[in-house]
């Protein structure tokens, strides 16, 4: 038992000396790493998104992309603003049985977005920032898809139908490697995407709905 005891002893002592030793290792690589400095660049990454109205559901979901420019401007070590002008798309994708059963449809509504985010940057460590800040967009394309079977439809959508100016909120998570940044980030919608409308003396809204777009992303800092 005393054996047994003691061999307890040495491995418990040895793991906490490991450990020891590798949270002072990452300390000195934190301290030896620099914060983000100011600087210009490209990025560009993948959107899933959909509308909302009540709730946010991720079911049914379109799958599109990011692309454009940033700048970040420090403020303060590990703190920065950063605005981007970006071209990102938006919409939503249902999937249903025809009425008989013999085949599965799918229709989809894709917009495109000019989008203007400016997001505060919080370095908590020289390498992991957190950031978030309102948004605003302008409708610059917008279209619908149908498939059917082995049969595909395509249709331009009439932009006047749809409100040119969406605007949310923005927030995410982000590794910054040097030059080199890759990171997560969630946009929420408070507009309504569509009109109102009057049909028989009745006004409504339609699409009565919202943006929302998870993304991920690359960039790199040009200067």
């Amino acid at each position: 038992m005393k054996n047994v005891k003691k061999s307890a002893v040495r491995l418990f002592s040895g793991i906490a000396l490991a450990a020891t030793l590798l949270v002072a290792t990452a300390q000195t690589a934190t301290a030896q790493m620099e914060y983000p400095e100011s600087a210009f660049g490209i990025k560009g990454g993948l959107n899933l998104t959909n509308f909302y109205k009540d709730e946010i559901t991720d079911k049914d979901g379109n799958i599109g992309f990011n692309a454009g420019l940033y700048g970040r401007f420090v403020i303060s070590e590990g703190i920065a603003i950063q605005p981007e002008l970006l071209y990102t798309t938006r919409g939503a994708e249902a999937t249903y049985n025809n009425l008989i059963g013999t085949s599965t449809n799918r229709s989809s509504v894709n917009l495109g977005y000019v989008q203007v985010p400016v997001l505060l940057m919080v370095n908590i460590l020289p390498f992991l920032n957190i950031h978030a800040g309102p948004y605003a967009s302008y409708l610059v394309t917008a279209n619908s898809k149908y498939q059917s079977g082995n049969s595909d439809f395509q249709n331009q959508l009439n932009k006047d139908n749809y409100n040119r100016l969406d605007y949310g909120l923005s927030g995410g998570i982000g590794l910054d490697f040097a030059k080199f940044h890759v990171g997560a980030r969630y946009d929420y919608g408070l507009a309504t995407v569509g009109k109102e409308r009057t049909f028989a003396s009745q006004t409504y809204t339609f699409p009565n709905v919202k943006n929302s777009a998870a993304q991920i992303y690359v960039a790199f800092d040009l200067k």
